[in-house]
């Protein structure tokens, strides 16, 4: 058995309720799922972050993620993604 594991960011929102966000993210990330892993122990982690949304210009986009994930995501791993 091979353990996945999902961090996922549940990012504020001033019109939404916690439980209203952590229903729906949790229906997204049992949605990602496919067949391909369903040999995995599937753990989803959900994070809530202190950012309200906002809008994002494309070359603020590597820094907000960075506020999100804090550490968790590597600065170089977000440098050589096609954001």
């Amino acid at each position: 058995m091979k353990q996945l594991r999902n961090l996922i960011y549940s990012i504020k929102d001033k019109a939404k309720d916690k439980k209203h966000i952590e229903r729906y993210t949790s229906e997204f990330a049992n949605s990602m799922i496919s067949v391909e892993v369903e040999s995995y122990d599937i753990e989803f982690i959900l994070n809530e972050t202190t950012i309200y949304q906002q809008v994002v210009k494309d070359s603020e986009l590597i820094g907000y993620i960075e506020r999100i994930t804090k550490n968790d995501i590597p600065i170089t791993v977000l440098n050589k993604s096609k954001i």
